[in-house]
């Protein structure tokens, strides 16, 4: 028999929580400040030009424009 942990349990609930979590703004000014602080200076240090992020979102229009294509 595998006993489960209140820490097994805990991660499970944190995991079906996050799933469908997007860093959207307003999901980002939700977060407590420091965290906040710590994803804005990741973000200005790993990516100084925003072309990453750029590019992300440039794929997440052609994902769905594809999809709206597909649909007409």
């Amino acid at each position: 028999m595998i006993e489960r942990t209140v820490s097994d349990i805990t991660n499970e609930a944190l995991a079906a929580h996050f799933e469908h979590w997007q860093p959207t703004p307003e999901a980002i000014n939700a977060l407590p400040e420091r965290l906040r602080c710590y994803i804005h200076r990741l973000e200005t240090m790993s990516d100084p030009a925003g072309l990453v992020r750029e590019n992300v979102l440039l794929q997440d229009q052609i994902i769905a424009l594809s999809k709206r294509l597909a649909c007409d």
